[in-house]
């Protein structure tokens, strides 16, 4: 199975069914059982975070009365969104923590938690991230926005910290953002 196209059908929309990529995901996790496990364990849970946040979706533009459609997806979306906590902690647990995760690894892992309302774990995971050397544009972006929507989601007044990340993000995109001709 080809991560390519997992990958493929995630950004196509295409969870659902036994050609679907949670099923690939799910498929690439048994294959990569041995060497590859734990690469494998944090895909699985990043293609069922990507698939409660699709059904999560449809589930928020039906309109009330379709009641056993909007239920039929929510309840997806909480199976999906649970069982993406439990990998991606699996995941923590069995690499030795966070010391030991990539910042792509921590920045996967704080968008599963943030959005399963453990938020003070997935901020835990971007500031670790943050504080790392040589991060990539793309994931110091992601990192800063997830530690932002953390902040927030705490409830805490970091108005003045929200904004300077904001605008940090803002600057890292303009200073990468390809120039054209």
């Amino acid at each position: 199975m080809s991560e390519d196209t997992i990958y493929r059908d995630s950004w196509g929309g295409k969870y659902e069914g036994s050609d679907g990529a949670v099923a690939k995901a799910r498929v690439d996790f048994e294959h990569k059982f041995g060497d590859g496990y734990l690469p494998a364990l944090l895909s699985l849970a990043s293609t069922l975070y990507s698939a409660a946040g699709n059904n999560f979706a449809k589930f928020s533009s039906l309109p009330k009365w379709q009641l056993i459609t909007k239920f039929k997806l929510g309840f997806r979306a909480w199976r999906y969104l649970r069982e993406a906590k439990k990998l991606a902690r699996d995941f923590k647990k069995m690499i030795g923590g966070f010391a030991k995760m990539t910042a792509d690894q921590l920045d996967i892992y704080q968008s599963i938690m943030l959005r399963a309302g453990d938020v003070d774990e997935a901020f835990e995971a971007c500031t670790i991230g943050l504080e790392r050397s040589n991060l990539s544009p793309d994931t110091r972006v992601l990192l800063l926005m997830g530690q932002a929507r953390a902040m927030i989601a705490l409830g805490e007044n970091f108005v003045e910290y929200v904004n300077d990340t904001h605008q940090k993000a803002l600057d890292i995109i303009h200073k990468t953002k390809p120039t054209t001709q």
